[in-house]
């Protein structure tokens, strides 16, 4: 069963012996210059979507880990554009699963700390690895379960999340 909890980085940090594993992800947004909507950019990966960023390693620091894997999903440029207007939502969403997310993968007690990026509209964000896409999205499609097949993420993003992007985007 997958299980949700809303932490602020403060308490994850200060109790880390309760969580196996920390992540870092971003959300991009902007207003498209064309049509003057927000937007905000997922991964389009062959098996599903998901945001930018990944897993912090064993010992490696919080932002040093986000930018490591920016570097590695967006190249230097794409992990630039975002580091210039990164800021921490308040909370971050928590997951204690025991069921395989992936065949033979298996996530426990993972804190995913989430990030905003209001970038450049003429900035293109490029997805190095092979097969897989950045898209630009309205906010309100990520509660999709097309998108986002859980429904306790979801419920994160349309309680936390897209009232942050919301504030970030009327703020800049």
């Amino acid at each position: 069963e997958l299980k949700f909890n809303m932490s602020t980085l403060d308490e994850i940090l200060t109790e880390p012996k309760a969580f196996e594993r920390l992540a870092g992800y971003c959300v991009p947004i902007r207003k498209n210059q064309e049509t003057g909507q927000s937007e905000v950019a997922v991964v389009q990966h062959p098996d599903g979507f998901g945001f930018i960023g990944g897993r912090i390693e064993n010992g490696e620091q919080l932002m040093k880990g986000f930018l490591r894997e920016l570097r590695e999903e967006l190249g230097e440029n794409g992990a630039n554009a975002i580091m210039k207007h990164a800021s921490r939502t308040k909370n971050v969403y928590s997951f204690f699963a025991a069921e395989e997310v992936r065949p033979g993968e298996k996530r426990h007690n993972e804190n995913h700390i989430i990030f905003i990026a209001a970038v450049d509209p003429k900035e293109e964000l490029e997805f190095q690895e092979p097969g897989a896409n950045i898209i630009w999205l309205p906010p309100a499609e990520l509660l999709s379960p097309k998108i986002f097949k859980y429904e306790v993420l979801r419920s994160y993003i349309r309680e936390k999340l897209l009232p942050s992007i919301e504030a970030a985007l009327s703020s800049g």
